[in-house]
């Protein structure tokens, strides 16, 4: 999906959840703020490719603003980034809940400096060596040799051939609407 297919897909969401948000009680409002919060996150961390973990660790929710400095972190597994981040959305959760005016925003972001690439594409369409791989040693106690590994495909990382932000939007669209 281009950016601006995932602009598109991300207005729509924010006009069904605004929508939403006129005619259900600020509790209520804040159990789905929290429920998609937390699966956004939850989808965008664990789709997030590996090479060190450090983009997925980049993974930030703010309440007014992106993200715009990297945390110095790597976090391969997702774990740590999820449980991190789930308080933030706690937190927003429980202002909402509360009747703070207005509803604080919530912004999942990465500041990343290969966030957008994987997300969009942008690596070279047909890599003539591809990306370095130190020597190490398997779980299983066999040594591989340094050597070059191809990582992406047509442009895109082959471990997210079709981004993370656009594909989580696009299920939060059906998951997230009211009933």
């Amino acid at each position: 999906m281009d950016a601006s297919a995932r602009d598109s897909a991300l207005a729509k969401l924010n006009a069904e959840l605004l929508s939403a948000a006129r005619s259900v009680p600020r509790v209520e409002l804040a159990k789905r703020l929290r429920y998609v919060g937390l699966l956004g996150l939850q989808k965008v961390v664990l789709r997030t490719p590996v090479l060190t973990g450090f983009t997925r660790a980049q993974w930030q929710t703010t309440d007014s603003s992106p993200a715009t400095s990297t945390i110095e972190a790597t976090d391969p597994g997702g774990a740590d980034t999820i449980s991190r981040e789930s308080n933030v959305i706690e937190r927003i959760a429980a202002e909402v809940a509360s009747g703070a005016k207005p509803p604080p925003l919530m912004l999942i972001s990465n500041p990343a400096p290969n966030a957008l690439v994987l997300e969009e594409g942008g690596y070279p369409k047909n890599p003539k060596r591809g990306t370095y791989m130190r020597a190490r040693k398997t779980r299983g106690g066999r040594t591989i040799g340094a050597h070059y590994e191809i990582r992406s495909a047509g442009g895109f990382s082959k471990q997210a051939p079709r981004g993370m932000v656009a594909i989580t939007l696009e299920e939060l669209r059906t998951t997230a609407r009211p009933k």
